[in-house]
């Protein structure tokens, strides 16, 4: 069985990417045949000892932007059973095409026997009618929790629950961790070294784990903060970290230390810093996160988190919003702090729903953890090996499988009771 994954390149450095390499892989490794289709040339990659076909997407598309051709081209000359699409379920990438896509097939009888199934996560709280028309597209759809399921309405019929892996053998507590070294002066060495992964977006909320460390500085531990992003780009993830910082220093001096520069920022000798790290490696990237006593992630909205399981599996404890979705996949996780969140909110520019944290109780969880990092410690080593043996990209690749085999079941998934919802992109609340 011929499977195409499209959608996510293999090789990109941020979590799509990793899980369209690790779910292609484990696809392979129970037998179905895997390409891609995504970016712009055509090119073979080595996942796990196989090699894997790249075929472009951008040679076919449209003057609109749309990619759907892509799909159906490859589809029809590669003689494909299934499209596997792997991203986020609101871009453009994979809403119009895939309508597009599932409405060629009705016309075209060489595209009836592709199946179309989509492995989505999604972390808003709820979803309006345009983006639940998303989920209408696919014969199935798979996510990574239950809680998904209920914000985006997908049917349980056409539901898979596929946990994202982590893998064992870079991510456990057993890594060497970096030596740091500080690209700025600090009059002394920090106590704790706090990690987050997470790129500088509103959803994730990098301004309140600044704030967060220059807290527990305030409260008389001396912390830095470290943030690791994959695919740090200066116009898009660094345009407002000078005025956060400048805001944590009003109570607190910061020294923000970035690739290439040092910016220190007009107060009297800082005591708490910021580090950024990015364009690294997954053992780069382990052996980073390890050389930190704790990850924190004040997000207000989360698909599942790859950097709380990552930084889990290496052995670190978490203080995490207290999100459905995070509840459902780490709470049974001693190591892993949930703090307050308060009434969900719209985020104007999207209109889309976010949960905020309760920043005094995310304050007071990172401290506590910080005053008590023996403890966590040892309840972080215990949970760092179930959580391995518990969140595999095998199982993974069987949940896609799964799905993968249920679409089979089913012919069209657009009905003509849903033309309401193909025709109106601004429809969006019931």
């Amino acid at each position: 069985m011929r499977v195409l994954i499209f959608g996510a390149c293999p090789g990109a450095r941020y979590s799509y990417g990793k899980v369209a390499r690790y779910v292609g892989a484990g696809l392979a490794g129970l037998g179905y045949d895997v390409s891609y289709v995504c970016g712009d040339s055509d090119y073979e990659v080595e996942i796990d000892g196989r090699r894997f076909r790249v075929y472009p997407d951008a040679a076919l598309r449209t003057p609109a932007g749309a990619w759907a051709d892509s799909m159906a081209y490859y589809s029809v000359r590669l003689k494909a059973d299934f499209v596997l699409a792997i991203g986020a379920p609101w871009a453009g990438a994979l809403h119009d095409e895939m309508l597009t896509f599932n409405m060629a097939r009705r016309s075209s009888p060489d595209l009836r026997k592709v199946r179309l199934v989509a492995y989505f996560s999604f972390d808003w709280f709820r979803a309006p009618n345009d983006i639940k028309a998303t989920f209408k597209f696919p014969h199935v759809v798979a996510m990574p929790t239950e809680a998904e399921r209920r914000y985006t309405a997908v049917p349980r019929d056409r539901f898979v629950k596929a946990p994202h892996g982590v893998n064992g053998e870079v991510f456990n507590p057993q890594v060497e961790p970096l030596q740091l070294q500080y690209q700025f002066p600090l009059p002394e060495r920090p106590e704790v070294v706090v990690a987050t992964l997470m790129k500088n977006h509103g959803r994730k909320n990098w301004a309140l784990a600044a704030f967060t460390v220059a807290a527990m500085n305030a409260w008389g531990i001396r912390a830095v903060l470290l943030d690791l992003y994959t695919a740090l780009t200066a116009t898009q993830d660094t345009w407002n970290i000078d005025a956060i910082l400048k805001g944590a220093a009003d109570f607190f001096p910061v020294v923000y230390g970035g690739r290439g520069a040092v910016a220190v920022l007009p107060h009297r000798a800082p005591s708490s810093a910021v580090e950024l790290a990015h364009g690294f490696s997954e053992e780069d990237q382990a052996r980073i996160m390890k050389a930190a006593h704790m990850h924190i992630l004040p997000t207000r909205g989360e698909g599942f988190s790859l950097a709380v399981l990552e930084s889990l599996a290496l052995g670190l404890p978490n203080v995490v919003t207290d999100l459905e979705v995070l509840r459902e996949s780490f709470g049974k996780f001693r190591s892993v702090v949930f703090a307050r969140r308060a009434n969900y909110y719209v985020w104007p520019s999207e209109g889309t729903f976010f949960y905020e944290p309760d920043f005094d109780d995310f304050a007071d969880k990172a401290i506590d953890v910080a005053e008590h990092l023996d403890e966590y410690a040892e309840l972080a080593a215990r949970d760092a090996e179930a959580a391995i043996k518990e969140f595999t990209w095998e199982r993974t690749a069987r949940a896609i499988s799964e799905a993968l085999e249920r679409s089979l079941r089913y012919d069209y998934t657009m009905f003509e009771e849903d033309s309401d919802y193909v025709a109106g992109w601004g429809r969006r609340w019931e």
